[in-house]
Protein backbone atom coordinates (compact mmCIF):
# COMPACT_ATOMS: atom_id res chain seq x y z
CA UNK A 1 0.00 0.00 0.00
CA UNK A 2 1.28 3.65 -0.64
CA UNK A 3 0.67 6.39 1.66
CA UNK A 4 0.09 10.33 0.65
CA UNK A 5 3.46 11.70 0.79
CA UNK A 6 2.50 15.17 2.38
CA UNK A 7 0.97 13.16 5.19
CA UNK A 8 5.05 12.60 6.27
CA UNK A 9 5.17 16.15 7.51
CA UNK A 10 2.84 14.74 10.34
CA UNK A 11 5.65 13.20 11.73
CA UNK A 12 7.68 16.52 11.34
CA UNK A 13 10.39 17.61 8.69
CA UNK A 14 12.64 15.08 9.33
CA UNK A 15 10.37 12.06 8.57
CA UNK A 16 9.30 14.41 5.09
CA UNK A 17 13.06 14.35 4.59
CA UNK A 18 13.76 10.72 4.89
CA UNK A 19 10.13 10.57 2.75
CA UNK A 20 11.68 12.27 -0.04
CA UNK A 21 15.22 10.57 -0.09
CA UNK A 22 13.34 7.03 -0.27
CA UNK A 23 11.26 7.61 -2.80
CA UNK A 24 13.42 9.48 -5.22
CA UNK A 25 17.20 8.31 -3.85
CA UNK A 26 18.07 11.62 -3.96
CA UNK A 27 19.87 12.92 -0.57
CA UNK A 28 18.33 16.06 0.50
CA UNK A 29 20.88 18.00 2.03
CA UNK A 30 19.04 21.01 3.97
CA UNK A 31 15.11 21.78 4.36
CA UNK A 32 13.01 25.08 4.33
CA UNK A 33 9.39 24.22 5.66
CA UNK A 34 7.12 26.85 4.83
CA UNK A 35 3.30 27.18 5.88
CA UNK A 36 0.62 28.90 5.20
CA UNK A 37 1.30 32.31 6.92
CA UNK A 38 5.04 32.17 5.80
CA UNK A 39 4.04 31.48 2.22
CA UNK A 40 1.85 35.05 2.07
CA UNK A 41 4.35 36.30 3.96
CA UNK A 42 7.04 35.90 1.62
CA UNK A 43 5.26 37.45 -1.25
CA UNK A 44 4.65 39.95 0.66
CA UNK A 45 7.82 40.79 1.49
CA UNK A 46 8.47 40.92 -2.00
CA UNK A 47 6.06 43.42 -2.66
CA UNK A 48 3.78 40.94 -4.03
CA UNK A 49 4.77 39.16 -7.47
CA UNK A 50 3.42 39.39 -11.02
CA UNK A 51 1.38 36.31 -13.12
CA UNK A 52 -0.60 36.12 -16.12
CA UNK A 53 -3.95 33.98 -15.95
CA UNK A 54 -5.52 32.99 -19.35
CA UNK A 55 -8.79 33.45 -17.60
CA UNK A 56 -10.57 34.60 -14.65
CA UNK A 57 -10.44 32.44 -11.83
CA UNK A 58 -12.95 32.06 -8.60
CA UNK A 59 -12.69 29.72 -5.77
CA UNK A 60 -14.60 31.00 -2.76
CA UNK A 61 -13.00 27.94 -0.78
CA UNK A 62 -9.75 29.00 -1.09
CA UNK A 63 -10.83 32.84 -0.95
CA UNK A 64 -9.55 33.43 -4.70
CA UNK A 65 -10.94 36.18 -7.33
CA UNK A 66 -8.65 37.01 -9.61
CA UNK A 67 -9.21 38.63 -13.34
CA UNK A 68 -7.85 37.05 -16.14
CA UNK A 69 -4.65 39.19 -17.61
CA UNK A 70 -1.70 40.23 -16.51
CA UNK A 71 -1.49 41.61 -13.19
CA UNK A 72 0.86 41.72 -9.30
CA UNK A 73 -0.73 40.01 -6.33
CA UNK A 74 -0.01 40.02 -2.69
CA UNK A 75 0.52 37.21 -0.80
CA UNK A 76 -3.00 36.37 0.08
CA UNK A 77 -3.88 35.61 -3.47
CA UNK A 78 -0.95 33.95 -4.45
CA UNK A 79 -1.68 31.49 -1.62
CA UNK A 80 -4.93 31.34 -2.71
CA UNK A 81 -4.16 30.58 -6.53
CA UNK A 82 -1.47 28.26 -5.49
CA UNK A 83 -3.79 26.44 -3.10
CA UNK A 84 -7.21 26.53 -5.67
CA UNK A 85 -8.24 22.56 -7.13
CA UNK A 86 -12.25 23.75 -7.24
CA UNK A 87 -11.00 26.52 -10.24
CA UNK A 88 -8.83 24.30 -12.15
CA UNK A 89 -8.89 21.40 -14.52
CA UNK A 90 -10.54 18.22 -12.71
CA UNK A 91 -9.44 19.80 -9.28
CA UNK A 92 -6.89 17.26 -8.28
CA UNK A 93 -3.95 18.00 -7.03
CA UNK A 94 -2.35 17.34 -10.08
CA UNK A 95 -4.42 19.67 -11.62
CA UNK A 96 -3.39 23.02 -9.56
CA UNK A 97 0.51 21.96 -9.62
CA UNK A 98 0.67 24.07 -13.00
CA UNK A 99 -0.86 27.51 -10.76
CA UNK A 100 1.92 26.41 -8.09
CA UNK A 101 4.92 26.08 -10.55
CA UNK A 102 3.71 29.49 -12.19
CA UNK A 103 3.88 30.85 -8.57
CA UNK A 104 6.94 29.92 -8.30
CA UNK A 105 8.24 30.73 -10.67
CA UNK A 106 6.93 34.57 -10.09
CA UNK A 107 8.65 34.49 -6.85
CA UNK A 108 11.93 33.56 -8.20
CA UNK A 109 11.93 36.18 -10.78
CA UNK A 110 10.41 38.72 -8.33
CA UNK A 111 13.27 37.74 -6.17
CA UNK A 112 16.08 38.08 -8.65
CA UNK A 113 14.82 40.62 -11.10
CA UNK A 114 14.26 43.50 -7.78
CA UNK A 115 18.16 42.45 -6.51
CA UNK A 116 16.57 41.24 -3.62
CA UNK A 117 18.96 38.03 -3.50
CA UNK A 118 22.13 40.41 -4.75
CA UNK A 119 22.21 43.24 -2.39
CA UNK A 120 22.08 42.73 1.14
CA UNK A 121 20.50 45.24 2.44
CA UNK A 122 17.47 44.49 0.79
CA UNK A 123 18.40 40.82 1.21
CA UNK A 124 18.69 40.91 5.16
CA UNK A 125 15.14 43.18 5.27
CA UNK A 126 13.46 39.89 3.17
CA UNK A 127 15.26 37.46 5.92
CA UNK A 128 14.18 39.61 8.68
CA UNK A 129 10.37 39.76 7.33
CA UNK A 130 10.18 36.26 7.08
CA UNK A 131 12.44 34.24 9.01
CA UNK A 132 9.63 34.23 12.03
CA UNK A 133 7.26 32.11 9.32
CA UNK A 134 9.43 29.49 8.74
CA UNK A 135 11.59 26.22 9.82
CA UNK A 136 14.94 25.20 8.81
CA UNK A 137 17.66 22.74 9.64
CA UNK A 138 20.00 22.89 12.11
CA UNK A 139 22.90 24.65 9.34
CA UNK A 140 20.49 27.09 7.97
CA UNK A 141 19.32 28.10 11.21
CA UNK A 142 21.17 31.61 11.06
CA UNK A 143 20.60 34.89 8.94
CA UNK A 144 24.05 34.20 8.15
CA UNK A 145 23.82 31.06 6.61
CA UNK A 146 20.53 31.70 5.06
CA UNK A 147 22.02 34.73 3.04
CA UNK A 148 24.97 32.52 1.96
CA UNK A 149 22.18 30.21 0.28
CA UNK A 150 20.08 32.96 -0.99
CA UNK A 151 23.14 34.70 -2.56
CA UNK A 152 23.86 30.95 -3.97
CA UNK A 153 20.81 31.28 -5.99
CA UNK A 154 21.39 34.56 -6.80
CA UNK A 155 24.36 33.23 -8.92
CA UNK A 156 22.50 30.50 -10.77
CA UNK A 157 20.81 31.52 -13.80
CA UNK A 158 16.80 31.61 -14.59
CA UNK A 159 17.19 29.72 -17.64
CA UNK A 160 18.61 26.93 -15.10
CA UNK A 161 15.77 26.60 -12.66
CA UNK A 162 12.95 24.65 -14.08
CA UNK A 163 9.66 23.53 -12.22
CA UNK A 164 8.31 19.60 -13.76
CA UNK A 165 6.28 17.08 -12.13
CA UNK A 166 7.30 13.43 -11.34
CA UNK A 167 6.25 10.95 -13.99
CA UNK A 168 3.59 9.49 -12.54
CA UNK A 169 0.57 6.73 -12.98
CA UNK A 170 -2.11 5.70 -11.27
CA UNK A 171 -1.70 3.79 -8.22
CA UNK A 172 -3.29 0.33 -8.69
CA UNK A 173 -4.87 -0.08 -5.46
CA UNK A 174 -6.46 3.06 -5.77
CA UNK A 175 -7.51 4.78 -8.93
CA UNK A 176 -7.43 8.34 -7.06
CA UNK A 177 -4.20 7.98 -6.37
CA UNK A 178 -0.82 8.29 -8.27
CA UNK A 179 2.29 6.47 -7.61
CA UNK A 180 5.90 7.02 -9.44
CA UNK A 181 6.11 5.52 -12.68
CA UNK A 182 8.70 3.47 -14.64
CA UNK A 183 9.90 7.09 -16.25
CA UNK A 184 10.51 8.42 -12.54
CA UNK A 185 13.32 6.77 -11.64
CA UNK A 186 15.13 7.78 -14.73
CA UNK A 187 14.36 11.67 -14.04
CA UNK A 188 15.84 10.63 -10.30
CA UNK A 189 18.67 9.33 -11.51
CA UNK A 190 19.87 12.13 -14.07
CA UNK A 191 19.27 14.77 -10.54
CA UNK A 192 22.18 12.18 -8.62
CA UNK A 193 24.20 12.35 -11.81
CA UNK A 194 23.73 15.95 -12.56
CA UNK A 195 22.63 15.84 -15.70
CA UNK A 196 19.26 17.71 -17.57
CA UNK A 197 15.91 16.44 -17.05
CA UNK A 198 14.09 18.36 -19.66
CA UNK A 199 14.33 15.50 -22.02
CA UNK A 200 12.98 13.00 -19.26
CA UNK A 201 9.95 15.02 -18.55
CA UNK A 202 6.67 17.05 -19.93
Amino acid sequence: THGMINSALNAGPACSVSAAEVLTGVRVDHFINVDFDGFAAIVDALDGITVDLDEPLTDPKANLDLPAGHQTIGGDDALALARTRHAVGDGSDISRMGNQQMVMEAIIDRAKSGQVLTRPDRLYGFLDAVTSTIGVDDELDSMRALASLATTVASVPEDDITFEIMPWAPAPEDPNRVVKSAEADDVFTAIIDDEPITDLVG
